[in-house]
């Protein structure tokens, strides 16, 4: 498995594609030394979908699928609201109100501002 920096990733863009595409090769792009995204072959794609469709009908996985489904959907929430956060001091009821918007899911960003108006 090859490994490239995501400023190598943008300027070899359309051999990276080729590479997986013609070559059925996995490139994993890292950014600061840390793996960050992967391109994959297509097809690998699909049979990686269809396991998880069989294993969520599992009910012995279907939680732990689940779980790692949420941790991925809280996780995008984090990277919507960070930099607005990084700018915010936090009261603690604010803080409660971040910590719930990431956990739920909710779009983020507009509940953020809308917290940071609410302060002044």
């Amino acid at each position: 498995m090859t490994r490239v920096t995501a400023a190598q990733a943008r300027r070899d863009f359309s051999d990276i594609l080729n590479r997986a595409s013609y070559g059925k090769e996995r490139v994993i792009v890292t950014r600061h030394e840390a793996d960050v995204a992967a391109v994959v072959p297509i097809e690998e794609l699909r049979v990686l979908d269809a396991a998880m469709a069989v294993l969520k009908a599992h009910p012995q996985f279907s939680q732990a699928i689940e779980s790692i489904e949420v941790a991925r959907e809280a996780q995008a929430a984090w990277g919507q609201v960070q930099s607005e956060v990084d700018t915010l001091v936090l009261s603690p009821e604010s803080y409660d109100t971040v910590v719930d918007l990431i956990e739920h899911s909710r779009p983020a960003t507009a509940a953020l501002r809308e917290l940071m108006r609410d302060e002044s």
